[in-house]
């Protein structure tokens, strides 16, 4: 149970980000570059790479403002999970309304620079003969509010389908770490 609202608890984490739009939030070029598969012990296996690669080009398409490039990342009847309400997204367009509902809820709190980083891939399983994988990862949240900067870990969990050749998201699920996975 517990590790069930630690996975909802990440999604009001992403929520509570941009204050602008998110096509604003594209300006953020401070932030350092890093990617879970850049965190990957050497060699892993094909799928893992890809399958990690696929995670870390959605969370780019985020942090670049691009929700349409976001969007492509997920599967039809995609479900997504959040702190905010209505706290659960699915079906066609899903991922465009999270969106569209993270940059609502962020207005209402003045966030600005709003920038994800992923921070350490904790769990990563593929199966080959079904094209499933799961991804469990530590990302870091960076944001700016009236007078203060606030930086904080999230907790992505993620699974994907292989599907035409490429990997995509069939559920994200976003919480707060409460210290299950920061080893940092």
């Amino acid at each position: 149970m517990k590790f069930i609202v630690v996975v909802l608890a990440i999604g009001f984490l992403l929520a509570v980000a941009p204050v602008a739009s998110h096509a604003t939030l594209a300006s953020n070029s401070s932030s350092q570059v890093r990617s879970l598969t850049s965190e990957l012990p050497p060699n892993p296996p094909p799928q893992v790479r890809s399958l990690t690669s696929a995670v870390d080009s959605a969370i780019a398409r985020f942090n670049a403002g691009d929700a349409s490039g976001f969007s492509a990342h997920f599967a039809p009847g995609a479900i997504i999970i959040d702190e905010h309400a209505p706290f659960a997204w699915s079906g066609k367009g899903a991922a465009e309304r999270w969106i569209r509902d993270v940059d609502a809820y962020n207005s209402l709190g003045r966030i600005v620079n709003f920038h994800l980083t992923p921070e350490e891939p904790v769990a990563i399983y593929t199966d080959k003969p079904s094209g499933k994988g799961y991804v469990l990862a530590l990302i870091k949240e960076s944001y700016d509010v009236p007078g203060r900067h606030v930086s904080r870990y999230v907790d992505l969990t993620a699974s994907l389908v292989h599907s035409g050749g490429t990997w995509q998201i069939t559920n994200a699920n976003w919480a707060e770490d409460v210290g299950l996975l920061k080893t940092r």
